[in-house]
């Protein structure tokens, strides 16, 4: 269902689920990058995300708001990970509130509000003192670079330190510039999530999601529903995060819409992002009409009002057409530099028919990878390995698997055919069809499958370890969301 079709319904997710301090897995990056980045330090903007010589890292588990960040036109940075990420040990000394950064024979002495850094005893001026913030101290970029002798690459928000002057070429090096930021900022939601409209997201111990309570405004809250604050009066779509922004489509208006001899009408969408306390509302995009937004690194992919791909950058600039593709995408899953996406049932060209597509971010590299009828919200990217459902109206229904280039393909289950499925670690959440759309979780191997209620739940999103889902019934005049333990324990209502 497309989402101009659910506005009478309604972390790159950033999640917390990383180790600080050590490294995370590596999502491939290329010989080319790593060949650049071997020996740098590398960030975004907002992003609390790095890669360390070629290794992705958390900047503070405890706080996903330490990131980079600018004031008065100067980028700060966290000095402590910047310099131990750079081979540097750093003492602190809390009487004075200094920090002492050693690498070689290079000492930098620098204290909080204190506008000179000390560097081998040589006083030289910042044109920012150190400041605290969220009790980290921070400092000038391109002072603690220089006074460390590295060098700094600095595009779109994307920051590289290294031994090596003008790293990379804009134009160039563009693809690598854009894998990089992809790597320290991810996907803004889970691809099972975005599958099933991104009605909620996790920000840190943050909550963020569309409260059918207030008309489906934008609401965080902690994840034991205190602290519940509305972030703004859009009604929001596809919520992603990227650094500490949040991203969304949000319905703006109407257009006339000719149908052969009828006139429809069409919603408009414009896009935005905000920060996690509300501040900074920006709008980035309108769209005549859109569906199915998800954002990877710098950019935010979508349908557009002619069923087209495309894609647009995170501050509104270079909206391209992806590919030629002919067919009416829809459930697009972003993953590992590939769009993945179903087409619609019925069609007769060769092009038109149902089945699952791949095409590369770029555009190129199209083809066909199943040519199977699968319902609404059914299949998940996980890794190299594709689950999907192969829905009741084919010759074997069922769950099953298959490499994401279409080879090895499993039936995993006969008796049940997960739609609107969402997948957590080793478990598959989704309704049953033969249940009258009860909430189930099986195993991705087939077994342990258990009904986790009883309702007809839709817009499954999974944070944590919780589920959360619509349901279809009418509750204190509204369509109420309810959460769930994916053990099945701790039902609560959200929201109201």
């Amino acid at each position: 269902m497309y989402i101009k079709r659910l506005l009478s319904l309604i972390l790159v997710f950033l999640s917390c689920l990383f180790y600080s301090g050590t490294a995370l897995a590596q999502d491939n990056l290329t010989d080319d990058v790593l060949i650049k980045v071997k020996e740098a330090a590398v960030f975004y903007l907002d992003s609390p995300m790095a890669l360390v010589n070629g290794e992705k890292r958390v900047i503070d588990l405890s706080d996903a708001e330490i990131t980079p960040v600018v004031k008065n036109g100067r980028t700060l940075l966290p000095l402590r990970f910047v310099s131990e990420s750079l081979g540097a040990k750093v003492d602190w000394n809390s009487k004075s509130n200094t920090a002492t950064v050693y690498l070689g024979d290079i000492i930098v002495k620098i204290t909080l509000g204190n506008e000179e850094m000390i560097v081998n005893n040589k006083v030289s001026t910042l044109n920012v003192p150190a400041e605290l913030r969220q009790g980290r101290t921070y400092i000038p970029l391109r002072a603690l670079a220089e006074a460390l002798n590295r060098k700094v690459f600095f595009h779109s928000g994307l920051i590289v330190i290294s031994n090596e002057d003008n790293i990379l070429d804009p134009i160039l090096d563009s693809g690598i510039i854009d894998e990089l930021i992809f790597q320290c900022t991810g996907i803004g939601n889970s691809t099972g999530n975005l599958m099933n409209d991104a009605a909620y997201a996790q920000y840190g111990d943050w909550l963020v999601f569309y409260n059918p309570f207030d008309n489906d405004r934008l609401y965080k809250s902690k994840f034991d529903g205190l602290n519940k604050t509305k972030l703004s009066n859009d009604i929001p779509f596809s919520i992603n995060f990227i650094g500490n922004w949040i991203y969304y489509a949000t319905p703006s208006g109407t257009r006339k819409t000719r149908i052969g001899d009828s006139l429809f009408d069409e919603t408009i969408f414009d896009i935005y992002k905000i920060r996690i306390d509300g501040s900074g509302r920006t709008k980035i995009s309108t769209e005549k009409s859109l569906n199915w937004l998800a954002v990877a690194g710098n950019w935010i992919y979508y349908v557009n009002e002619h069923n087209q791909l495309s894609k647009i950058k995170v501050d509104g600039t270079q909206r391209t057409r992806i590919g030629d593709q002919l067919a009416e995408p829809y459930n697009i899953c972003v993953s590992n530099g590939w769009i993945y996406y179903q087409t619609p049932y019925n069609w007769e060209s060769e092009y038109f028919q149902n089945g699952l597509w791949k095409i590369k971010t770029d555009g190129t590299e199209r083809s066909k990878i199943l040519n199977e009828m699968i319902p609404y919200a059914g299949f998940d990217v996980v890794g190299d390995t594709i689950f999907y459902c192969s829905d009741y109206y084919c010759d074997n229904p069922g769950f099953y698997r298959m490499k994401s280039d279409g080879t090895e393909k499993v039936q995993i289950s006969s008796n049940s055919v997960p739609s609107q499925m969402n997948i957590s670690g080793e478990w598959v959440c989704f309704w049953e069809y033969k249940d009258n759309g009860a909430l189930y979780r099986m195993k991705l191997d087939g077994t342990q499958k258990t009904k986790l209620s009883d309702v007809h739940a839709y817009r499954l999103g999974i944070v944590g370890d919780w589920i959360f889902y619509q349901c279809n019934w009418v509750e204190s005049n509204v369509y109420p969301v309810y959460r769930i333990r994916l053990d099945g324990s701790g039902k609560t209502r959200v929201g109201g």
